[in-house]
């Protein structure tokens, strides 16, 4: 009889500790992983695409995610689109028709950096391979340094009868600066990753826009699950 007395309750303590543990679920923690990325960068705004002079440059990326289950998850990443060189040379106006005239020339750099929260959905994340794709919102800020030189020339008597008689006037201006701007707009990628021995790779392309640009990046990825 004492033996099993004693068999149910191991039996029983069995029980409870095999319940205790399938009752058990994942913490915050448990989910969460951290991607970083780096590759080629391209900050190509439409209004001056036909000035560039070097469009391409590298980026790179540092994302905060937390895996729903197998195929959602919701991501908080920093993105840096890296810097493109523009050179600006333009003629405006006419002496004749309006009385001014110029040219302007200099170097312009562009850079910028994103803040984006997203959604990725992708096939089975446990299988060798899966894909998907991302979307999201995201705040920018993108700063323009400048070092231009313009030439100005205008002539008085084209405003002003009194001074028919003058000669056109010619001034040269030289402004070196920076300025910023910011905003938000949506962002959507698209990515394939490999579960690698090693860790997760993943060849990742992000779309941006940026006040009506196009910024991009493409870049190789490596995801560490905690």
């Amino acid at each position: 009889m004492y033996k099993v007395f004693m068999a149910a309750i191991a039996a029983t303590t069995s029980i409870s500790a095999n319940a205790q543990v399938s009752d058990q679920r994942p913490g915050f923690l448990d989910k969460a992983y951290l991607r970083s990325s780096i590759g080629v960068a391209s900050l190509k705004l439409d209004e001056r695409a036909e000035d560039f002079t070097k469009e391409r440059s590298f980026g790179f990326s540092v994302v905060g995610g937390y895996q729903y289950n197998r195929y959602i998850a919701f991501e908080l990443g920093l993105y840096d689109i890296g810097e493109s060189d523009t050179h600006i040379d333009y003629e405006y106006g006419d002496l004749a028709l309006y009385g001014e005239e110029g040219r302007v020339q200099g170097t312009q750099t562009f850079a910028g950096r994103l803040l984006g929260a997203s959604v990725r959905l992708h096939t089975d994340m446990q299988q060798p391979f899966y894909v998907g794709f991302s979307a999201g919102y995201q705040y920018w800020r993108v700063a323009t340094l400048s070092n231009l030189m313009q030439e100005y020339t205008y002539d008085p008597g084209f405003f002003y009868e009194e001074y028919s008689e003058e000669p056109p006037v010619s001034r040269s201006y030289r402004y070196e600066g920076r300025r910023s701007e910011n905003g938000q707009d949506p962002f959507y990628g698209a990515f394939a990753v490999w579960n690698a021995p090693i860790g997760e790779l993943g060849l990742e392309y992000t779309q941006f826009t940026v006040d009506g640009d196009q910024p991009a990046l493409l870049t190789g990825s490596y995801t560490v699950r905690f």
